[in-house]
């Protein structure tokens, strides 16, 4: 079933265009047509590299179940099962991308998400492949390990790519309305400021759906949704050290990220 996923996931994204298309056609257009490339690149270099993966995995798997079925969450009942899931989830990712701003070389691949120049649903699909692949393995092998079955993956991706699908749209709630929000979600308001030209602006607020890790880990920004910033003017997005000629042409920007190794 998780082999359908990604197709849901991008019927997901275009139910979710109307919330996200910025006004400016001519901006509008070039973005797509690379976001979406990246997307069918990704796609295509991990079922490319799925048997490889599985065959890195499949002991992997069963040992897990052999060794440490009775000492993880592969022992409580399905329904906490899955509720402990998606935290424990969250937190992973959390990790990787906050672990994605420290170390250059992971840098290098992140950076094609973040030096869209605009947000809308397609930004989330901007994602270099090697990333997907990486990101999916690690979650793999620590997720066997604690024990996550695959009704709490079902569930934590849903939930997850539901949640940055919107946050990667305009805002539309009110200031007060998204403040309430975020003391759970990750919200448009609080990851705009993620995609913040400045680094010290984007290294902050990397939770994919919860808030509650930056928040206990000394990463939250809450400029944005702050009573001060009210009526504040939108912040420039994308990189600045990013040449214009990279910015939407897929070649260049699958080369970029490894141009400082």
């Amino acid at each position: 079933m998780q082999d359908y996923l990604p197709f849901a996931f991008i019927l997901l994204g275009l139910a979710f265009a109307p919330l996200g298309v910025p006004k400016a056609r001519a901006l509008r257009w070039p973005r797509w047509r690379v976001n979406a490339a990246l997307l069918i690149c990704a796609l295509g270099f991990d079922a490319l590299l799925g048997p490889a993966q599985e065959t890195l995995i499949g002991p992997w798997r069963s040992w897990t179940a052999s060794q440490l079925q009775t000492h993880n969450l592969g022992a409580l009942p399905l329904a906490l099962n899955i509720i402990f899931s998606v935290f424990l989830l969250d937190l992973i990712a959390y990790s990787l991308h906050r672990l994605e701003h420290r170390q250059w070389w992971l840098w290098g691949m992140h950076r094609v998400h973040h030096a869209d120049p605009a947000l809308d649903f397609s930004t989330h699909f901007r994602v270099h492949p090697f990333t997907v692949v990486w990101h999916n393995l690690v979650t793999a092998l620590l997720g066997m390990a604690m024990g996550v079955r695959w009704e709490g993956l079902l569930t934590y991706s849903v939930l997850m790519h539901l949640v940055q699908l919107w946050a990667h749209t305009p805002p539309r709630l009110s200031l007060a309305t998204e403040r309430r929000v975020a003391w759970l979600l990750v919200t448009p308001r609080v990851h705009q400021r993620h995609h913040h030209p400045e680094r010290r602006e984007h290294d902050s607020n990397y939770g994919h759906l919860f808030t509650l890790w930056d928040r206990a880990f000394g990463s939250f920004n809450a400029q944005a949704i702050s009573p001060q910033n009210r009526g504040a003017p939108a912040h420039e997005l994308g990189l600045r050290d990013t040449p214009a000629a990279q910015i939407n042409q897929l070649g260049q920007l699958l080369r970029s990220a490894f141009r400082h190794w």
